[in-house]
């Protein structure tokens, strides 16, 4: 496909030209905002925990109108196959909000719809840098290594969510995903039947095998 050259501060970079206007002009603003999620961030004031902002009421109020115009504008995005324009939108988000749940799950979802499933991973590094101590977004990146082929690396992962954060259920309903993936039934029932003492709703019969995943 023919891309387009565009240059920034003696910066070269390549575009494809079917990219939409509103897509490049978020992305020219995040540049000159914040640094790229693969480099160091230089203005932390643009930076904020998404589970530790309670005492920060400008914060709070930032946030609620990111989601307004990215995050939930993504997913419509998606919804019309306009895959670049919702990554976009998430990088917008995720270079303020690193840890942002939603926009991470969203993330890896489009991802992998656009053909680059390993894009979030830089994505969740960077939010782990900053951000280690949430269980959450260790059991996310998690199932991400899990969803792209690394068993192994995110089960581990998941096994350190549920560790640091035994009520996490979201974990466990991973965690039992990821070892019927690789085949281990007991496991998985045993994270299954977790995830339902924790309350859990959802039904794991198709990954886990009806008996793997009776109570």
């Amino acid at each position: 496909m023919r891309q387009v050259n565009v240059s920034i501060d003696g910066c070269a970079m390549k575009i494809h030209p079917d990219i939409s206007k509103s897509a490049l002009l978020i992305f020219v603003v995040a540049l000159f905002l914040v640094p790229d999620v693969s480099h160091g961030i230089s203005n932390p004031e643009y930076v904020r925990d998404y589970f530790d902002h309670d005492d920060e009421p400008l914060a709070a109020g930032q946030l609620d109108m990111i989601d307004n115009a990215h995050t939930r504008k993504a997913i419509r995005w998606i919804r019309e196959g306009r895959y670049r324009d919702a990554i976009a939108d998430l990088h917008f988000v995720l270079i303020r909000w690193p840890n942002h749940p939603k926009a991470l799950m969203i993330l890896m979802s489009v991802s992998s719809l656009s053909g680059s499933p390993m894009l979030p991973r830089a994505y969740f590094e960077k939010a782990l840098s900053l951000y280690p101590q949430h269980a959450i977004t260790h059991a996310q990146y998690g199932k991400f290594l899990v969803e792209v082929g690394e068993t192994d690396a995110g089960i581990t992962k998941l096994k350190y969510a549920v560790e640091k954060d035994p009520s996490l259920t979201a974990g466990y309903v991973w965690l039992a995903e990821a070892y019927a993936k690789k085949g281990d039934r007991v496991r998985a029932g045993e994270a299954a039947k977790r995830a339902k003492e924790l309350g859990y709703r959802g039904d794991l019969s198709e990954e886990l095998g009806p008996s793997a995943s009776r109570p």
